[in-house]
């Protein structure tokens, strides 16, 4: 029960958000138009990527860590923070080199720095969401998020109700982020300790850096993967057809906290087969894939049929450009799905490693894809591209390596089969996982 309230808070606070950003985001959107919308989303895009050194891909590691070793809490907690300011400095300077190698304009450079400063400020809020998600406390957590959230929608409102300029959009990241790191600093005071008893043990930095960088790679690699192509549109088109592009991508990854919803809920049964044998834990694999096939496709099909419309409807006449791409790249969530799938019999089968070259893949498919199809067919060749590369990385690319294949057969039954074996065994015993 301690575990499903857990669950629930950050199933609510995921659900709240995705609908209030969406909504408030399209709002946003249409006041800014595509030009000043596709900026912002250039900036935002350069930090995401580069974010990943404050983010490391630690925090599994760390939660594990935690539970394993209360004990030294504090050191290690100390330990994450100053990894996390350490990546901060990297980021910065690799931020200054960006914008070098660009040649970015006042305005670029100046919404890139706000928003760096917001993700650097994100730093002790991090450390301790982790602190909480090891206690399973997440509801503070959640309460934390969704006033952060209410606080900002009600400031984007209120800076379109007034007109404000772009600049102050981005100061909006800064608010954000201010508000998360001070409210989670009074909460864990009240509620835990004071964040002045973290320690550093330069064993435990030295240990998260070895049994993390696996994880630091494979999140660089995902990062870069999600984010280039709007780097690459921002500097080979323009903003405004940026602006587009964001506006469909938007839209069309909406939807991904599903699979990580339900993947994430559906873990232990899987982990549990595992150790009852093979069949088990291969049927509950190939149910999970095509339940997340069954959900893209359903997700897909209409969306590809009232694309036009749905662009038309929700961001207005300026954003109509961005109907094709939503249609093409609203395919690119089977892949997803199925790579979120997949991705946890990565871990079971304790093959990081080889998702790490999996995202990599995919990555340098996708920016070779970009160089040659943007140029030539625009924004909808950069979903083309997006659509192929998922292809690649989270499907084909299983068939290459001998130890991947039963991935590649599962995702290929699912695929082809149109996930007929979860439809025919929920037509005889209903929709079981345990």
């Amino acid at each position: 029960m301690k575990y499903f309230k857990n669950t629930s808070w950050l199933l609510v606070e995921r659900v709240l958000r995705l609908f209030i950003t969406l909504i408030i985001g399209l709002y946003v959107a249409r006041y800014l138009g595509p030009g000043d919308f596709g900026k912002l989303n250039y900036a935002a895009s350069i930090v995401a990527i580069l974010s990943i050194f404050i983010q490391l891909g630690l925090d599994g590691i760390v939660v594990r860590d935690l539970v394993n070793n209360p004990k030294i809490k504090d050191k290690i907690l100390g330990a994450l923070l100053t990894l996390k300011i350490i990546g901060s400095l990297i980021m910065v300077v690799l931020l200054i080199i960006v914008s070098i190698i660009f040649n970015h304009d006042g305005q670029i450079t100046l919404l890139i720095a706000i928003i760096a400063l917001s993700s650097i400020l994100t730093i002790v809020f991090d450390v301790i969401r982790v602190n909480y998600e090891a206690s399973v406390l997440v509801k503070y957590v959640s309460i934390i998020q969704m006033t952060q959230l209410v606080v900002s929608s009600i400031l984007k409102l209120y800076c379109v109700a007034i007109g404000t300029q772009l600049f102050w959009f981005a100061i909006i990241f800064v608010v954000d982020t201010l508000l998360l790191s001070g409210l989670s600093i009074v909460i864990y005071r009240n509620k835990t300790g004071s964040i002045r008893s973290w320690n550093v043990d330069w064993g435990i930095v030295k240990k998260l850096i070895v049994d993390g960088w696996p994880g630091l790679l494979s999140g660089i690699a995902s990062i870069i993967y999600m984010k280039i192509d709007q780097v690459m549109i921002g500097n080979m088109l323009d903003h405004h057809d940026l602006g587009l592009y964001s506006a469909a991508t938007r839209l069309s990854t909406a939807w991904y906290f599903i699979p990580m919803v339900i993947v994430t809920s559906l873990t232990p049964a899987i982990i549990k087969a595992r150790q009852q044998g093979r069949n088990v834990y291969y049927d509950r694999i190939q149910k999970l894939h095509d339940l997340m096939f069954i959900i893209a496709i359903c997700i897909s099909i209409p969306t590809s049929i009232i694309g036009d419309t749905i662009i038309e409807y929700l961001f207005g006449t300026d954003y109509l450009g961005a109907g094709t791409v939503l249609v093409v790249h609203i395919w690119a969530s089977i892949f997803v799905f199925l790579g979120a799938a997949g991705g946890r019999w990565y871990v079971a089968e304790n093959l990081l490693v080889l998702s790490f070259y999996r995202h990599l893949a995919g990555l340098i498919i996708n920016i070779v894809l970009n160089i040659y199809m943007i140029p030539k067919y625009g924004i909808i060749g950069a979903a083309l591209s997006t659509l192929i590369s998922y292809s690649f990385s989270t499907y084909i690319f299983d068939v290459i390596d001998v130890r991947s294949r039963p991935l590649f057969i599962i995702k290929s039954k699912s695929l082809f089969l149109f996930g007929g074996y979860l439809i025919k065994d929920i037509y005889k015993n209903g929709l079981r996982f345990e």
